[in-house]
């Protein structure tokens, strides 16, 4: 690798297979000048981890998904001797020996571990956690240095034991609890540790069966807290805002209840969490509502789903999910489900140990779903596949579903028409649509009768890239999505991908001539088929807590004032508008007052005025108006300045954009008080 002077290096894609896993490190561990690295879900053994030691300089290491780490992997990141900060996610076969290990790291002040997500059954990557819970937590002791620890999602810990029995480093200033029984977190508290005296930052997250109670004592327990965290928790805010205002001591609080992002299943149930907002975002103008997967799932956030009949999920159960769509509903806001068919995790296994075999338990009508190898395609060989050839890309994860066979399309649209008139909703968000041919989206929607509404297909499409930098022509991109959508006879939308990142790329780079194709469009989808297009910011994928590829965080305020003016159908992220504060939730707010006012629609007409490096102007001209969008740092405008005496207005600004609002009748009243 050429880049011998690279210090901070970030690899936080979806998923990396490396096909080489020891000669791929060993290219890695010769950038020996890095002091900070992250590998998000890439799949190294133990055996090559020793790579890793020649870096001399590396400070902070983060690993995720490394479901087959083990104590010999914990050892050789031990031999690290210059870290200060470690996280490890996923890390399942790690015991409390190998977690001494680390003690010999004595300049490590920070240690986060994710260890025990058990994936379940039907999934390759399910994996027997194999942690005793508190022989770790002993280890950890052992740490002399360690000040700061997160426990997340480490379900087999009984934390009340662990802490009453004195078993976490005294030294610690700052512990992070999150997804655990709430009982345990109190129990814990009840003999205060040696560390609760000193602790100056808390966050209990997410935590099931909290009692408000209780959660009072639990923090009369850390007389120096100064930095308090209750997010995620549902309900608590009334119950204890009188105690906080007692905590003279804070200087930081978040007590965010409701987020809708990768997390959300730690807040249960999410459902009623929802229903009690939707005031609130009727108030706020939206008009639909992205949920996610109603079904029962190996994994909690609804993305490997088992059976789906089976409504009960990390999120809620089906009376409360019934009950949120039709609050939805009356309300004049339309719930999206989320649609995961691409796959399917098994129930039990053959002969030969491989998850093929598909159980019903559930009553309903239509077709049965217990189905065998014949459901799963032939190209799923660890599945032992019987069907035919996958129409789509391969799903790693779990069996690959053979939508070419009329049975099994025709069982899925049974269940799509149970969600539809027994559940509530009302059109569907496609998941992995490149998983399998567009064709079949035609037959789920026209058979579930969610032809005249809305319906949308992720079809994250990748962009060209010149090395390291974003090309500046992405026709190729924009193509495969238009392909795609008349490949279902133009009966979905498509995510708008590609102005996604030609935006991000061009706000985070002051580049603002990307913002206009050689034609002078649109550059993304909006430019060539804006009616068919939904344009975000970012979603559970990119941003959230995955951060797959997030929009820059200082600049999303631009994002949302070029897809709130412009084209197409804008997509908020909930926890954009509910959890980033009321800053950013205002701007949201007036951005979409704005394009109401104007009558913006998905098919708009827009004229790019301006494209340059510092600068981008846009009029859009709605049914009842015109707005005017100016992004970048550059002050004087020039011409393209709006006039207040041609019935120009201030509709909406923030850092580095302006909107402004010319409606209806507007401009020819000032032109006649001219004459």
């Amino acid at each position: 690798m050429p880049f011998t002077k690279l210090q901070s290096l970030s690899f936080t894609c979806s998923e990396v297979t490396l096909k080489n896993p020891a000669g791929e490190l060993a290219a890695l561990a010769s950038l020996t000048s890095l002091t900070s690295l992250e590998m998000g879900k890439c799949k190294l053994p133990d055996s090559v981890l020793w790579r890793l030691t020649s870096l001399k300089r590396l400070r902070k290491l983060k690993l995720s998904g490394l479901w087959s780490m083990g104590n010999d992997g914990i050892a050789e990141l031990a031999k690290l001797t210059t870290l200060q900060s470690l996280a490890l996610s996923e890390a399942m076969h790690a015991t409390a020996a190998g977690l001494l290990a680390l003690s010999q790291l004595t300049g490590l002040t920070g240690l986060s571990l994710g260890l025990t997500q058990d994936l379940g059954p039907g999934a390759v990557a399910r994996v027997v956690a194999s942690l005793p819970g508190l022989q770790w937590l002993a280890a950890l002791k052992q740490l002399k240095f360690l000040q700061v620890l997160v426990l997340d999602g480490c379900k087999n810990i009984h934390a009340g034991e662990a802490i009453s029995q004195d078993l976490l480093p005294p030294q610690l200033t700052s512990l992070s609890l999150r997804g655990l029984p709430f009982g345990n977190v109190f129990n814990a508290c009840v003999n205060m540790p040696a560390c609760s005296s000193s602790m100056a930052k808390l966050e209990l997250s997410s935590l099931s069966g909290i009692h408000c109670g209780q959660l009072r004592r639990v923090l009369s327990f850390f007389p120096k807290l100064r930095d308090l965290s209750l997010a995620g928790n549902v309900d608590i805010e009334d119950a204890v805002m009188a105690h906080l205002q007692l905590l003279a001591q804070l200087t930081a609080l978040n007590i965010s209840g409701s987020r809708f992002h990768w997390e959300s299943h730690k807040t249960h149930p999410w459902y009623n969490v929802i229903r009690h907002k939707v005031p609130e975002i009727q108030g706020a103008g939206f008009t639909h509502i992205w949920l996610p997967p109603p079904s029962q799932s190996v994994s909690p956030e609804g993305y490997m789903p088992g059976q789906l009949y089976n409504l009960s999920s990390a999120y809620g159960n089906e009376q409360q999910l019934v009950e949120l769509n039709e609050a939805l509903k009356a309300a004049g806001i339309a719930p999206l489900a989320d649609i995961v068919i691409n796959h399917r995790c098994a129930d039990s296994q053959d002969e030969h140990g491989r998850w093929n075999n598909y159980h019903d338990d559930h009553d309903h009508e239509g077709h049965s779903i217990d189905w065998g190898q014949w459901a799963i395609t032939c190209d799923d060989h660890e599945f032992g596949g019987q069907g035919n050839k996958d129409t789509g890309d391969d799903f790693w994860g779990a069996p690959d579903l053979d939508h070419t066979n009329s049975h099994l399309r025709e069982a899925l649209v049974h269940w799509l028409q149970h969600l539809r008139d027994n559940v509530g909703f009302t059109g569907w968000r496609f998941d992995f649509a490149r998983g399998y041919g567009a064709k079949y989206i035609t037959q789920y929607v026209e058979g579930s009768g969610t032809q005249n509404d809305l319906n949308v297909g992720e079809v994250w499409t990748d962009l060209h890239w010149d090395g390291t930098t974003l090309g500046k022509n992405q026709d190729d991109a924009r193509q495969r999505i238009c392909n795609w959508i008349d490949g279902t006879q133009r009966r979905s939308t498509a995510f708008d991908f590609v102005t996604k990142g030609v935006l991000q790329e061009a706000v985070k780079h002051c580049e603002y001539w990307r913002l206009a194709d050689s034609k002078n469009k649109a550059p993304g989808l909006i430019g060539w088929w804006p009616q068919r297009a939904v344009t975000f910011v970012d979603n559970h994928d990119t941003g959230s807590t995955q951060r797959h590829w997030p929009f820059p965080s200082d600049r999303v305020s631009q994002g949302y004032a070029y897809i709130l003016t412009h084209p197409g159908m804008p997509c908020v992220a909930f926890d954009h508008f509910f959890d980033w504060g009321s800053k950013l939730r205002g701007e949201i707010s007036a951005l979409m007052q704005a394009r109401r006012d104007a009558g913006i629609i998905a098919k708009s007409k827009l004229q790019i005025l301006c494209a340059e490096g510092d600068m981008y102007v846009a009029k859009v001209t709605g049914s009842k108006g015109s707005l005017v969008l100016k992004l970048g740092p550059r002050y004087d405008m020039g011409p393209l300045l709006p006039k207040p005496e041609e019935g120009w207005t201030k509709a909406a600004v923030g850092k580095d954009y302006c909107v402004w609002i010319q409606q209806e009748g507007e401009a020819e009243a000032a032109a006649a008080a001219e004459q």
